[in-house]
């Protein structure tokens, strides 16, 4: 942003802005932000809400035409990266090759194996009972004749309110519905919630998993006021291909863990996973690579929605 606007002309985000009005006037949409999140009251809570919307709205996008395969002939989103700096874009990727939250969802998407759920709404608010299917997608060519699907509602604080697990077939090079999901809401402590989703082969092995967030209240404005957790974070190896290790030590769930490179201008990083959550307790162990014209050792710095960030040099 800091690049594209100096940050005296950055706020408000709105088109009464001459500045936004240039550089983003087509993507300023005020009231549809404020129906989904209420007032944004910064530029920083601004970005990260919007980024959101963008990487979850393309994600399930992408899901339901996988879920559509054969009826569907593919999915490419418009757009990959931006011909020109704007202060707000659909591209995945920025006009400094900066990858946005986006880019990293929709690969998730792409993976050979994919689980996903179908869903009538991300806010709950009137509702008595969450009613979800659970659909695998894959474009591999051999069968998993006896995988194990397993499924979880766990609340912001890690608790566990149901969870299931059953024998499945995943078939080969399709999309297959594998179940589907009721649960009295009533029974939910807290506002926020996500529907974990892991599905493991015949020997225990992880062959996808995914996580989606949800609220019981009217709109997605809780997200926003969750409560603060720790995130630890160090390195794994002194040699070969870096590798983070992500713990989450705090008692709230760490919301959408971001690692970027904190010196763009020195080449290119590559992250094997990015933007994801993690439930207290939880470790995530990620894969650190450069272009060839990086020169080690490197900044990364690893923020989130409701955690310290930190910069550490690998």
């Amino acid at each position: 942003m800091n690049r594209t606007i100096a940050p005296e002309h950055q706020w408000p985000i709105s088109l009464d802005n001459p500045v936004w009005m240039h550089l983003g006037a087509w993507w300023v949409k005020a009231a549809s932000w404020q129906a989904i999140f209420g007032e944004l009251p910064d530029v920083e809570t601004t970005v990260k809400a919007l980024q959101l919307l963008q990487a979850s709205g393309l994600a399930y996008a992408v899901e339901a035409d996988r879920r559509r395969q054969y009826q569907n002939s593919g999915t490419l989103p418009w757009q990959f990266n931006e011909p020109y700096p704007m202060a707000a874009c659909t591209s995945a990727v920025d006009y400094y090759a900066q990858p946005k939250p986006a880019y990293y969802a929709v690969a998730r998407v792409y993976e050979p194996v994919h689980l996903s759920a179908k869903f009538p709404v991300q806010a709950w608010a009137g509702r008595e009972r969450f009613e979800c299917e659970v659909w695998v997608s894959s474009s591999l060519e051999q069968a998993c004749e006896t995988a194990r699907l397993e499924q979880a509602v766990i609340g912001l604080s890690g608790k566990r309110y149901t969870q299931s697990q059953q024998p499945v077939r995943v078939g080969s090079n399709g999309s297959y519905r594998l179940g589907s999901m009721e649960w009295d809401l009533s029974d939910l402590e807290e506002d926020v919630f996500f529907l974990d989703l892991i599905l493991a082969g015949a020997g225990g092995e992880l062959l996808a998993q995914d996580r989606t967030i949800f609220t019981r209240t009217t709109n997605l404005s809780p997200l926003l006021a969750a409560p603060g957790t720790q995130l630890e974070v160090h390195q794994s190896a002194e040699t070969g291909p870096r590798r983070l290790t992500l713990t989450n030590r705090g008692e709230a769930t760490a919301l959408f863990v971001w690692l970027e490179d904190c010196q763009a201008e020195t080449g290119s990083v590559y992250f094997s996973d990015n933007y994801f959550c993690l439930f207290p307790g939880e470790t995530r162990l990620i894969d650190v690579t450069w272009d060839e014209d990086s020169r080690a050792p490197e900044c990364i710095e690893v923020r989130g929605w409701n955690f310290p960030k930190e910069q550490l040099w690998i």
